[in-house]
């Protein structure tokens, strides 16, 4: 544990960057380990990892928020904000929305696949 302490965030960085690499060319080297060190290894921690970032989230923004709001003793200064909070919200979904809309119109997805029963089967 003390060499953890010793060593800086870039260096840990750093290591995990080169393992990932390592482990990228093993992987490719020996393809016929490939799915099963995905399946039995990586997928998991991926898993466990992407579970632990959402369980930190929602927390963390809710105490921030809590802590902004009892932070502040203007209450019209916190409405002000929530209004401009919503307003972004909605422009930003909006544009979102149009973005999405537009590029599914030029890009055309899904014309000329064939998804008969028969072809799905």
């Amino acid at each position: 544990m003390n060499i953890l302490k010793r060593t800086s965030l870039v260096m840990r960085i750093l290591i995990g960057l080169l393992l990932g690499i390592a482990v990228g060319a093993l992987l490719n080297i020996y393809p016929e380990y490939r799915a099963w060190m995905i399946g039995n290894i990586l997928q998991p921690a991926g898993d466990i990892f992407i579970k632990m970032m959402k369980m930190i989230v929602a927390p963390l923004v809710f105490a921030c928020m809590v802590g902004a709001i009892a932070g502040s003793a203007d209450g019209k200064a916190i409405g002000r904000i929530g209004v401009k909070a919503l307003f972004y919200f909605f422009v930003v979904t909006g544009i979102a929305i149009l973005c999405g809309l537009v590029i599914g119109n030029i890009s055309q997805p899904g014309v000329g696949a064939n998804i008969t029963p028969e072809f799905i089967e």
